[in-house]
């Protein structure tokens, strides 16, 4: 592991264990959970009910934990010995990070499909006819690109703030951990909540046939965001590894 190739096929499959093992938990948990419908007295579309939230629920493990096994590149001494800079070993770990999550995001969504499909065949052809046929495909690609996007500048933000609170003069180090996590909650709830407000917009002036720029706005925000953010990084890192 002393090239940059080697150190991002080491990143890649610790992340993808991690990734891989969530998706198997998750897929323990749906033929486990899926035929009991408890709460099926009480509504009809409880079991899909019950699949939507637990897919939400996987998403977002695997940005958190992605997020954690960000930070430990940075906080793992063994990294700083490998004769590469730390822009390379910055991006390197970024991008085996999102590479993972898009597998892991492809796998998610194959599951929830799945189960959706053993649950109400008859809903998803439906639904998939009428995305298509109402021509909402590409709303959809513009919701996965601002997903994606917004992720990225989750992951940005978070090391951001670990370099940061890695260079506070805090001496309790458990209390700096959980400064960062709940500012990282706090920030992942805002950056999500607004994500959401402007899907939910963007759909509903598609509806009604009302243009926006919404998507370019947001795009925009985001890309902006995660340059300024890697610039700041790659700086506070040099710093960070020049007084370790």
């Amino acid at each position: 592991m002393n090239s940059v190739l080697g150190v991002s096929k080491y990143l890649i499959w610790n992340k993808f264990k991690l990734m891989s093992f969530i998706l198997l938990v998750n897929i323990i948990e749906l033929v486990l959970l899926v035929p009991l419908d408890w709460g099926s007295m009480f509504s009809q579309n409880y079991p899909l009910g019950k699949v939507i939230f637990s897919s939400l629920i996987v998403y977002l493990l695997g940005a958190l934990f992605l997020i954690r096994e960000n930070e430990q590149v940075f906080l793992n001494s063994k990294y700083s010995l490998i004769p590469v800079t730390e822009i390379k070993i910055y991006f390197s770990n970024l991008i085996t990070t999102f590479l993972t999550y898009l597998y892991f995001w492809i796998l998610e969504t194959s599951i929830f499909l799945t189960a959706f499909w053993i649950i109400d065949n008859n809903s998803l052809i439906f639904h998939l006819q009428s995305i298509v046929k109402m021509g909402q495909i590409g709303l959809i690609i513009k919701a996965i690109t601002m997903s994606l996007l917004a992720i990225i500048l989750i992951w940005t933000l978070s090391t951001f703030v670990h370099l940061v609170s890695q260079l506070l003069p805090l001496q309790n180090q458990k209390l700096t951990t959980i400064i960062f996590y709940l500012l990282v909650a706090v920030l992942i709830f805002y950056i999500g909540y607004i994500n959401i407000w402007n899907l939910d917009t963007m759909r509903v002036d598609w509806y009604i046939e009302v243009k926006n720029r919404i998507f370019g706005r947001t795009v925009e925000f985001d890309l902006f965001g995660i340059v300024t953010l890697t610039v700041l990084n790659i700086m506070i890192l040099k710093k960070y590894s020049s007084i370790k």
